[in-house]
């Protein structure tokens, strides 16, 4: 692996974790068209602390809220013996419904974790999944006139979008354009669905990045950082124009990409 190299996987990374093409799918498709190496599991290690590092910028102030709510809810259930709270406020709220969202990734990954991986093999199933998000994303088209804020979510939607974000394991299921089409589906405003699937994809991204840590090796210190700040700038443009894109209701133009795509690798693979 060279700079060139370092430098694409990690654009790749950074824009394709969050604009909903899905990023597993990229990142074995864009090597071989670019003739590059295929990343190792260090450098995909690094590159989505890479991206984790751009939600931890844009959503700073959140997370600061969410741990100081975290503190508050352990103290009044602990000391105030007082449960209400958590409904009337929002971060205390928000707290809650995020650990429900991310049990059922965590379940899969756990369960499930060798048929996930060999998934990723299979460029074919890599091009299946991509039409399935491409299906997603236009029945997200659909459902851009939801009212739900924080306070209205409910468990059973934090649960939906939990299974939404497990199905997203799967090598072209974009994690980012299923959790969002699910918050849609169930009611969540224009603002409240993006923001909400970019803050769940703080623990998946975290404790993926921290599982995979014990067999991260460096094998080049310098492509590894430019790796992590490719990815890091990427990621940080990536949310900020999802986000627009969102607001303005043009999810169906990422379904067209994932079609094209998706159809081009299973006929490159059924007549290669």
């Amino acid at each position: 692996m060279d700079i060139f190299d370092a430098l694409i996987l990690g654009i790749v990374q950074g824009v394709t974790e969050f604009i909903p093409v899905s990023s597993s799918a990229h990142l074995v498709i864009v090597p071989e068209l670019l003739q590059i190496a295929k990343p190792s599991l260090s450098f995909d290690t690094m590159l989505h602390f890479g991206t984790f590092l751009s939600l931890m910028l844009i959503y700073w102030k959140d997370i600061l809220k969410l741990i100081r709510a975290c503190g508050e809810i352990s103290n009044d259930i602990f000391f105030k013996r007082e449960f209400k709270s958590v409904q009337n406020d929002d971060y205390k709220r928000l707290v809650f419904l995020i650990i429900l969202t991310t049990i059922p990734a965590c379940l899969v990954g756990i369960l499930l974790e060798d048929y996930v991986e060999a998934l990723f093999k299979s460029p074919l199933a890599v091009g299946f999944f991509l039409l399935g998000t491409g299906f997603i994303l236009a029945i997200g088209q659909r459902n851009l006139n939801g009212k739900k804020d924080i306070l209205n979510m409910t468990v059973q939607d934090a649960l939906f979008i939990g299974v939404a974000q497990a199905l997203a394991l799967a090598p072209g299921i974009s994690r980012s354009g299923i959790t969002i089409t699910a918050g849609l589906y169930r009611g969540l405003n224009k603002d409240l669905a993006p923001n909400y699937a970019f803050l769940i994809a703080l623990p998946v991204i975290l404790g993926a990045t921290i599982l995979q840590l014990k067999d991260v090796e460096i094998e080049s210190l310098y492509l590894f950082i430019i790796g992590v700040l490719s990815a890091f700038i990427s990621g940080y443009l990536a949310i900020k124009v999802l986000l627009k894109i969102v607001k303005q209701g043009k999810l169906i133009i990422f379904a067209g990409y994932c079609w094209i795509i998706g159809l081009i690798m299973i006929l490159w693979e059924i007549y290669k």
